[in-house]
C-alpha cells in the first residue's frame, strides 16, 4: 500500500440546541473503531460515574479463516448489534489491513499483489496517491440477501472466497488481531486470547481557566458575525486540546514570556479546578454511548461551565465510518497517518431565554476519505 506520509485534513463543524445526549450518543454507532477518548469536565463533574467507568477488549494471534469461523455466530447483519468487532492489524512487512463492523461485513484494505493473489473482487481506491490499495467489502451474516448487500458495496462470503482466504492464510501466517465483545449468550473470547482491561486515567487540571458554558450554536448569517463565531468556537476547541494535553498555559498562574508563547484563553471564563479522563485502548461503540450517558446524566454536572469529549480513531481499519442512513461504510485510505477525530462541547445556548442547551461538533478527516465527498 503505497501511501504518502503526509495529509491534508478537513473538519465540519455542526451545532445543535435540541437533546445533547441524543446527539452525542449517535456519534458511537457511526464510529465502530475507537482507540482513545477524552472528558474534560469541572471537578465538580469527574464523580465516581466517569471514574469507576472501565471496558474489556482481547487480542489474539489467529488466522483471518479461524477468526471468521469464530465470529459467524456472533455476527447479525445489516440490523447491527453483532456481538463482535475486529481489526486485523497491519504487520511489519505488510500494510494489508482488515475489519469487522457492527453490520457484520468483513472490509480488507490490502495491495495491488494481495489483491491479485485473492482473486476476489473488490474496488480500487481512487485517488492517484493510493491507486495501488484495494478494498474488499463481504458480508458474514448468513441472513442478509445479495439485494440488500449489494447498494453497500458488499457480496456474501462464499465457499470460494473462503477458500481463497484460506490460501492467503497459508501464505501470510497468523495476525494481530484485537477485538471487543458485547454481551451475548454465545460472547466468549477465543481460545488463546488475551484479556486487556481499560481503565480511565484521572488527571487533575487545578486553577485552571475555564470557559463558561455559554455557546452560540446557530452561525450567524451576516458575514462580520460569521467570522467572529468561527473564531469563538475554534478558540473553544483549541481550548479543550489544550486541556487534554494538560498545558501550564491554561493555568491562572501562568506568566509566559509573551515572546515565546502568545496565548489567551476564550473569554468568558472562570478560574476553577478541572478535571481530565483518558480512556485508551479499543474501545466499542456501546462503551462510548456508556461515557456519553455517565456525562449527560451526572447529577453534578457543573451547568455554569463547558464539558468537552474527544475520540479518536483508529487510523489504520478500513472502515472507519458507517453512514447512519445509509448503512454504507465510506471509503478511505488505511494508514497510520489517517485523520479520524472529533470532539463535542457541550453547554448552553446563550440565545434560549431558557438556557437551554446546546452542542458544538467538530469532525476531522484526511484528505484520503469519502465521508464528505
Amino acid at each position: 500500500m503505497n501511501v504518502p506520509t503526509m495529509s491534508n485534513r478537513r473538519t465540519m463543524v455542526t451545532t445543535g440546541t435540541t437533546s445533547p445526549a441524543a446527539a452525542l450518543r449517535a456519534l458511537a454507532p457511526v464510529h465502530p473503531f475507537t482507540q482513545q477518548l477524552d472528558v474534560v469536565v469541572a471537578s465538580s463533574d469527574a464523580d465516581d460515574a466517569l471514574a469507576a467507568l472501565r471496558t474489556t477488549y482481547y487480542s489474539c494471534a489467529c488466522t483471518l479463516t479461524r477468526f471468521i469461523e469464530y465470529a459467524r455466530p456472533l455476527v447479525r447483519g445489516l440490523k447491527g448489534g453483532s456481538d463482535v468487532l475486529a481489526l486485523g492489524m497491519p504487520g511489519p512487512d505488510s500494510t494489508d489491513t482488515w475489519s469487522l463492523d457492527a453490520r457484520g461485513v468483513l472490509t480488507l484494505a490490502v495491495d495491488k499483489i494481495t489483491y491479485e493473489g485473492l482473486g476476489i473482487v473488490g474496488e480500487r481506491l481512487p485517488w492517484e496517491e493510493c491507486r495501488g490499495t484495494y478494498v474488499i467489502s463481504l458480508s458474514l451474516a448468513h441472513d442478509d440477501s445479495v439485494t440488500a448487500l449489494a447498494p453497500l458495496g458488499v457480496a456474501p462470503l462464499n465457499k470460494k472466497q473462503h477458500a481463497a482466504l484460506a490460501d492467503w492464510d497459508a501464505r501470510r501466517g497468523p495476525w494481530r488481531v484485537l477485538y471487543t465483545l458485547q454481551a451475548g449468550p454465545h460472547a466468549n473470547p477465543l481460545e488463546d486470547s488475551l484479556e486487556h482491561v481499560v481503565s480511565p486515567t484521572v488527571t487533575a487540571l487545578p486553577a485552571i481557566h475555564l470557559p463558561t458554558a455559554s455557546l452560540h450554536a446557530r452561525a450567524p448569517h451576516d458575514a462580520d458575525a460569521q467570522t467572529e463565531w468561527e473564531e469563538d468556537i475554534s478558540a473553544l476547541f483549541e481550548w479543550t486540546g489544550m486541556a487534554c494535553l494538560h498545558s501550564q498555559r491554561l493555568r491562572a498562574g501562568d506568566a509566559t514570556d509573551p515572546y515565546i508563547a502568545v496565548y489567551a484563553p476564550p473569554a468568558p471564563a472562570s478560574v476553577a479546578d478541572a478535571a481530565h479522563i483518558r480512556w485508551t485502548g479499543l474501545l466499542s461503540p456501546s462503551f462510548v454511548e456508556d461515557v456519553a450517558t455517565a456525562l449527560i446524566n451526572s447529577e453534578r454536572r457543573a451547568r455554569d461551565t463547558l464539558a468537552a469529549v474527544a475520540a479518536h480513531g483508529v487510523p489504520t481499519a478500513p472502515a472507519a465510518y458507517v453512514h447512519a442512513d445509509t448503512k454504507r461504510a465510506a471509503l478511505r485510505a488505511p494508514w497510520a497517518g489517517a485523520e479520524d477525530t472529533w470532539c463535542m462541547l457541550l453547554g448552553k445556548d446563550v440565545e434560549s431565554r431558557e438556557e437551554g442547551d446546546a452542542w458544538a461538533l467538530a469532525e476531522s478527516v484526511g484528505k484520503w476519505d469519502k465521508r464528505w465527498g
